[in-house]
């Protein structure tokens, strides 16, 4: 048995570059799964991508209950997150 893990095709970096990929984010699929923790929801970074996908009128899902120590709990109910319905990207 073995597993894959696959990479984006295009890493975008630089100061403030999420208010420049909206378009490339059209471009990668019709629903995005924000996978995070809430430190990244409480600091405002969220809702900051958010507000792209929503320029872009992109639909997605939020799961902001990552912690650095995931327990057997944790791993199961983030598993039903990848099961979300037409969640490309």
């Amino acid at each position: 048995m073995y597993n894959v893990f696959l990479t984006p095709r295009k890493i975008v970096s630089g100061k403030d570059v999420l208010v420049q990929v909206g378009p490339l984010l059209k471009d990668l699929g019709n629903k995005a799964l924000i996978v995070t923790d809430q430190i990244m929801v409480s600091t405002g970074n969220v809702q900051k991508l958010i507000n792209v996908l929503k320029e872009q009128s992109i639909p997605y899902e939020l799961f902001a209950e990552i912690n650095s120590e995931p327990t057997l709990k944790w791993s199961i109910r983030a598993s039903k997150y990848t099961r979300v319905p037409n969640a490309i990207f």
